[in-house]
């Protein structure tokens, strides 16, 4: 167990990296930076609010934070697995290209943006609670899920998937008017892609420790390549 109390993110940082235990339990985080850096091979729990890139560059370890965790974290993760029991601020996991990140409530802004994917990583982000505005910019790859637990009016904020041309993003909605910010159109999911979010959505839970309803209607976002911004600046 590491206190890290008074420590700074490079004192912190250097703990982590120095010590061989099977799980690093880490207490009293209060704001501390670029938490787990690169890092591979561990397994890493941490109580207490995490400030800005936790996990970037992660390349295989995992992290569980029972707390909230600040902007731009999982930036440009290769492989490993997050698990946030809390909230999330804007940019969560910019230019993933692996690995899986699992958040129990709400999300800020440009999440998921430039999220890529590989013929060998496929990375997956699940939000339990709701998103804001730019979700799932510029996607080109790999596959985000919004789940809306609570039923909030809207379910992501606006120019959801703008500039998007791969990938998958998908809303879970129990009325349609819940993606009233939404301009692009939706289809309901197929059996295969049903098929699969039923298993990532049995490991969320799992992860998290939360029972899930048992029926939910899920919509996929159908990509908009031609003109994506139409009507972002100007009227066109």
């Amino acid at each position: 167990m590491i206190d890290a109390k008074n420590l700074t993110a490079s004192e912190l940082n250097t703990k982590i990296r120095e010590s061989d235990a099977d799980v690093i339990e880490i207490q009293n985080i209060l704001g501390q930076r670029y938490i787990a850096n690169a890092s591979n091979g561990k397994k890493i729990k941490l109580f207490g609010t995490c400030g800005n890139n936790l996990g970037s560059f992660l390349d295989g370890s995992e992290i569980e934070v029972f707390g909230n965790v600040q902007d731009a974290c999982a930036n440009t993760m290769n492989d490993g697995k997050i698990i946030l029991h809390g909230m999330c601020g804007d940019a969560l996991g910019y230019g993933m290209r692996g690995g899986k990140i699992f958040v129990e409530k709400d999300c800020g802004s440009r999440c998921g943006i430039h999220m890529k994917a590989t013929k060998t990583k496929q990375p997956l982000m699940i939000i339990g609670g709701v998103v804001q505005d730019f979700f799932g910019e510029y996607l080109s790859g790999g596959t985000l899920i919004v789940l809306n637990l609570q039923n909030e009016a809207s379910c992501c904020g606006r120019y959801c998937g703008c500039g998007a041309h791969g990938g998958s993003i998908i809303l879970r909605l129990s009325d349609l008017s819940q993606a009233c910010h939404l301009t692009s159109q939706l289809k309901k999911v197929d059996d295969k892609k049903k098929a699969y979010i039923d298993q990532a959505l049995n490991e969320y839970a799992n992860d998290l420790h939360i029972t899930l309803p048992k029926t939910m209607d899920f919509y996929e976002v159908i990509m908009q390549n031609k003109n994506p911004y139409e009507r972002l600046y100007v009227e066109n």
